[in-house]
């Protein structure tokens, strides 16, 4: 299971609830730390992978740039 960026649940209580182990999104923020905290806390919970979703992102970034 791929746990959303947005879940409304917290880590813990999706690993609880959780038959096997999770993955979790990201998707990616302009500001570093705000990634690493996320991040952090999903290592921290058990999550053994990270699905990186780009697709939104990259056009924020586009307009941004111009």
């Amino acid at each position: 299971m791929i746990v959303s960026n947005n879940s409304s649940f917290p880590f813990d209580k999706i690993a609880a609830a959780a038959p096997s182990p999770t993955w979790v999104q990201l998707y990616p923020k302009e500001q570093l730390e705000a990634n690493r905290t996320y991040l952090e806390d999903a290592q921290q919970a058990g999550r053994k992978a990270v699905v990186v979703t780009v697709d939104q992102q990259a056009s924020v970034y586009e307009r941004a740039l111009a």
